[in-house]
């Protein structure tokens, strides 16, 4: 799966919802402010109504624990017993584009063909969020130089000549999960490396292989700039950003963003 849940605490910490933006909102530009206002104050973003998305997400997830369970697959079990089984590839700029993800036949067949379309679905909508970010800050110039002397202008330069890193997890554990109060974190609290992140909330996934939307996929918590942890309820049709450490390492964004950035992070944890 990709995106992930849950934490728990002596007391259940308060709901956040995220500010939800439309994707429309991010074509047209109408939601810039909203965008810029919401990653100020928390760091975190929704982007709802992208078109496919909702149908293309649910096919992924649903496929990515069988490809998950084979050697394509890196494995992981934390201390609380959860097992991490990770799908990793990444893309390219230019005419290196998207890396294959692993094998198109077999256990791997069904999830191979649901990526495709899907990660170029995000690409898009990361690109268009990128744009509208950059846009709205102001870069000095050059932002970076490469080790080439190759010169970048714009946080869209940036995200538009990278690698990107893209990632589907699979997370089981051998007994229920418990949400009481003793309940440790699988994942404690952290700020991802790069400039942002995408990702899809959660999806529960049976043994065999169905897709159960209504079953509970864990709990995803954020610390917000005061201090605080939140639980955060996500639209699960939403594609989901947030800033990582990268993005207050540049003089590139307004000192509200930079500052409540500092505290922030993301908890992603499966209890």
């Amino acid at each position: 799966m990709l995106g992930l849940s849950l934490y728990a605490l002596a007391a259940d910490p308060p709901p956040f919802h995220p500010v939800s933006i439309p994707h429309s909102g991010l074509v047209d530009g109408s939601s810039s402010t909203a965008l810029i206002s919401a990653l100020a104050s928390s760091g975190v973003v929704a982007i709802k109504g992208i078109p496919g998305y909702a149908a293309l997400r649910s096919d992924i997830l649903a496929a990515t624990p069988a490809c998950a369970a084979t050697p394509a697959a890196a494995a992981h079990t934390f201390p609380d017993g959860t097992t991490r089984r990770t799908l990793a590839t990444h893309s390219l700029p230019g005419a290196g584009g998207v890396q294959p993800l692993a094998s198109a036949e077999g256990e791997c067949a069904a999830f191979e063909r649901a990526a495709a379309p899907f990660r170029a679905l995000v690409a898009a909508a990361t690109n268009l969020f990128a744009e509208r970010l950059s846009s709205s800050l102001r870069a000095r110039a050059p932002l970076l130089v490469a080790e080439d002397g190759t010169e970048f202008n714009s946080l869209h330069d940036v995200s538009t000549a990278g690698e990107h890193l893209e990632h589907f997890h699979a997370y089981t554990r051998a007994t229920p999960s418990s949400h009481g109060p003793a309940s440790p974190p699988t994942i404690d609290l952290h700020t991802d490396q790069g400039i942002f992140i995408a990702f899809t909330p959660a999806l529960m996934v049976s043994a065999t292989g169905e897709p159960d939307a209504a079953a509970d996929a864990g709990r995803f918590e954020v610390g917000l700039a005061d201090g605080s942890r939140a639980e955060a309820h996500f639209d699960p049709d939403s594609l989901v950003f947030l800033l990582g450490d990268g993005i207050h390492q540049e003089a590139v964004i307004p000192a509200s963003l930079s500052e409540n950035r500092k505290t922030f992070g993301t908890l992603r944890a499966i209890m």
